[in-house]
Order: structure tokens, then C-alpha cells, then sequence
């Protein structure tokens, strides 16, 4: 399982996602010549198949965006005292940024993350960075991602829907 709270909390939201054999919707799984009514019923499914897992990584999307810099919040004593001490000082507390803030928000992914990072977090990131850009100073900055981030997300996310599925036949 992973160790990503919200995506937890929307798999145990979602549940499983049970998904009919569907051997006849494509050329290389097919076991006998189809019909045409049989092919479209298999594309049917397929297709409601793909919406059900679609509107899931949906609402996981959803819960990380209600959850977003939820450290600042929920600490938000520690989160002012490093705030207030960064505007006097200019010297920013690597404790609060990198051992609380960014280790619990997933979606910090510029200087590390985690082993089982996935799609959702870097969603995350690239809005948190265009929103922060555009209402701080009115504009981005580009920010690409950290070497062989995307591939370890692109399998994570894999695994992760892989993991909300189960054929039933």
C-alpha cells in the first residue's frame, strides 16, 4: 500500500473497482471471431471500465487539493513563528521547510520525494507552483522535474490504480 494519506483515505473512499473479464475488447485477447453486437458490447464496457477508474484518480486529485498545505494549517504556531523569523531575518528554517512542510506535503518534489511518488503528487506541484507564481508576483517560473522523477511517478501510478482494480469473471 502507499504511504500517501490522501490517496488512502480515497482508495478506502472508492473501495475496490470490480471490472467484468473483458477478453473480447481487443484483437490480441479475443478467443473466437466476434459478432458485431459482442464487440460493441465488450467496447462498452471497456469504456465504462476506464470512466470508473478515471472519476477514482479523479477524487484522489480532489482530496490533495483540499488537503494542499494542510502542515501550514494544521501547525500553523510553528508555521508563523518560521514565517515571521524568514521576513526578519531573511535566513529561512531549513527544520520547518524541509523536515515538516515538505516531508509531509507530497507535492514538494523539487528536492526529493518519495519512493512511491505518483501523478497525483506532481499534479499537485505544478499547480501549487503556477497558483503560487501568478497570485504572488503575477507570473510562473518553470520548473522542471527532478531526473527520473516522472518514470518512478508514471510506474507509481500504475501500481496505484492496478491496486483499486480486481477482475471479477
Amino acid at each position: 500500500m502507499t504511504s500517501n494519506r490522501i490517496v488512502r483515505n480515497a482508495l478506502a473512499a472508492v473501495g475496490r473497482i470490480m471490472i467484468p473479464a473483458s477478453e473480447s475488447a481487443s484483437v490480441s485477447t479475443a478467443s473466437h471471431e466476434l459478432s458485431r453486437h459482442e464487440l460493441l458490447s465488450a467496447v462498452r464496457q471497456h469504456k465504462q471500465d476506464v470512466a470508473r477508474g478515471m472519476a477514482a484518480v479523479a477524487d484522489m486529485i480532489k482530496a490533495a487539493g483540499e488537503r494542499h498545505d494542510h502542515t501550514k494549517i494544521d501547525r500553523f504556531h510553528d508555521y508563523y513563528r518560521y514565517f515571521s523569523h524568514a521576513q526578519k531575518t531573511g535566513i529561512k528554517s531549513l527544520d520547518w521547510c524541509r523536515e515538516i512542510h515538505a516531508k509531509q506535503e507530497r507535492h514538494h518534489i523539487e528536492d526529493w520525494f518519495s519512493d512511491d511518488v505518483n501523478l497525483i503528487d506532481v499534479l499537485e506541484h505544478i499547480v501549487d507552483g503556477v497558483m503560487a507564481g501568478i497570485g504572488r508576483s503575477g507570473e510562473y517560473r518553470p520548473d522542471p522535474p527532478p531526473v527520473g522523477l516522472l518514470e518512478k511517478a508514471y510506474a507509481n501510478t500504475q501500481k496505484l490504480i492496478a491496486s483499486m482494480v480486481e477482475r471479477k469473471n
